[in-house]
């Protein structure tokens, strides 16, 4: 299927949750975009991914794998990102909140930014990811999962206007 959806230049993400084994390491080369968080990414190059900084050597080893652009999500701390043309890689950052339930917080950032890609095709990547980041912000702001996602009237009107 992603091989047919590369043949007629769709955009493709993967979320590598909950884990990624070998399985997932043949799509890398079939995907334009690879989400990982950090257990995922010491799951797929054995590297730690404990500071903004170990995401150097894992973006090498990921884009040696075929990733094309990898999105490494840090929980609080935002996410960071590269693409295979890029020199260096781009940190976004969250902002801080006291936080009630984390849980589906990574599905909020996944949803919203397969929303920005889809419905915002010229928006550029570190401002979908921006967006992401303070829906997924917004998250854990309640209890639950599904039921602590905002709902659009609950995000600002501007994150609906192309930048």
């Amino acid at each position: 299927m992603l091989i047919r959806f590369k043949l007629i230049l769709l955009k493709t993400v993967l979320n590598a949750a909950p884990t990624t084994d070998a399985t997932y390491e043949k799509l890398y080369p079939l995907v334009d975009i690879i989400c990982l968080n950090e257990i995922e990414a010491q799951d797929a190059t054995g590297l730690p991914l404990n500071d903004v900084s170990d995401c150097v050597e894992i973006f090498k080893i990921l884009h040696k794998k075929g990733c094309s652009t990898v999105i490494l999500t840090l929980g609080s701390k935002g996410a960071v990102f590269k693409s295979k043309n890029q020199e260096d890689f781009s940190y976004i950052s969250a902002r801080t909140v006291k936080a009630v339930d984390c849980t589906g917080a990574g599905d909020a950032f996944m949803g919203s930014l397969v929303y920005f890609l889809s419905e915002y095709p010229d928006m550029d990547l570190s401002t979908i990811i921006g967006k992401s980041c303070e829906i997924a912000t917004l998250s854990v702001l309640k209890k639950g999962t599904q039921s602590s996602f905002p709902n659009r009237e609950d995000i600002p009107e501007e994150f609906f206007m192309q930048k």
